[in-house]
């Protein structure tokens, strides 16, 4: 088992890379091996990767997560509370991307990441549909307007 991060994210960088070479699309076989090779190198599947799984391998996300159900071998990684940034046009205008590094420095994570306690997983996605009350912060299933470096504080810690 691989302890450093950085050396986890180099061995997947080689896995996919050999996946990639393979040019194999929507085989189902190789999918899974992919993902155990992936799980080996993580301890889990972790969002990020399966984002990139995905891509190399010309599935959507929701085809590979109904593939990890299927196989009780397999594991996505696990997390207690979704927050979502929102990223769109009008909420960026109003400082989200500041929001989003500043969680990141928080949470020490990057979108698609999950905090090491598991507590955490950070995403950004386009558009909220709260554009005049941006920028806009989502919490498990509440959101929170016009959000700043003090409010995003008392919300986190």
């Amino acid at each position: 088992m691989i302890n450093n991060i950085e050396d986890k994210y180099l061995q997947f960088k080689e896995t996919t890379e050999y996946y990639q070479s393979l040019q194999m699309q929507n085989d189902q076989e190789t999918l899974v091996q992919f993902l155990r090779e992936t799980q080996d190198i993580f301890g889990c599947i972790p969002a990020d990767a399966k984002m990139q799984i995905g891509e190399i391998m010309g599935m959507k996300p929701s085809l590979i997560d109904k593939i990890i159900s299927m196989y009780p071998s397999l594991t996505a990684e696990k997390f207690q509370t979704e927050i979502i940034v929102c990223s769109g046009a009008s909420c960026s205008s109003k400082n989200a991307q500041k929001v989003l590094s500043e969680i990141q420095t928080l949470l020490q994570i990057r979108p698609g990441q999950v905090t090491k306690d598991g507590r955490y997983k950070l995403t950004a996605k386009p558009c909220m549909k709260q554009c005049k009350k941006g920028p806009n912060l989502m919490i498990g299933s509440t959101i929170y307007h016009n959000i700043d470096s003090e409010k995003l504080k008392t919300l986190l810690l």
